[in-house]
């Protein structure tokens, strides 16, 4: 467990500057194929860590002092949708998990690539987290 520790704190201090226009696009599509099935490690903003995982089946699964927890996903064509019961809901949450919620209680999130990086961002460009991929080993 102190290894996995000491890898997501030296990932978190690789990780790349932010803006909802750096790198590429992510599609659900994209998404889907690369991410889903992986465990990544999720980097906040205040740098605050969590691990990651986005199941095929449509499970979204945090486990960290910060983010703790089971939620669902689903594709969406500029990244992602989720829906984190256990945070709390309606507009009263906090960034970065806040923002416009869909007619289903899903937030959708935009998500772009850089140099093995998934940056995630709210629809208008708030900065949600970053998403990098924890290696075996």
């Amino acid at each position: 467990m102190r290894r996995i520790a000491l890898l997501l704190t030296m990932l978190a201090a690789c990780a790349p500057m932010t803006s909802p226009t750096m790198g590429t696009p992510v599609s659900g599509e994209l998404f889907e194929r690369e991410i889903a099935g992986q465990v990544m490690s999720f980097r906040m903003p205040g740098n605050e860590l969590a691990q990651a995982q986005f199941q095929p089946d449509g499970t979204a699964v945090y486990s960290g002092r910060v983010l703790d927890g089971i939620g669902r996903w689903r594709p969406w064509k500029e990244g992602y949708c989720a829906y984190y019961p256990w945070l709390g809901g309606g507009y009263a949450m906090r960034p970065p998990f806040s923002g416009p919620v869909e007619h289903d209680g899903y937030r959708c999130y935009s998500v772009r690539a850089e140099s093995g990086y998934y940056v995630v961002f709210q629809p208008d460009g708030t900065y949600v987290g970053t998403l990098m991929p924890v290696r075996g080993g």
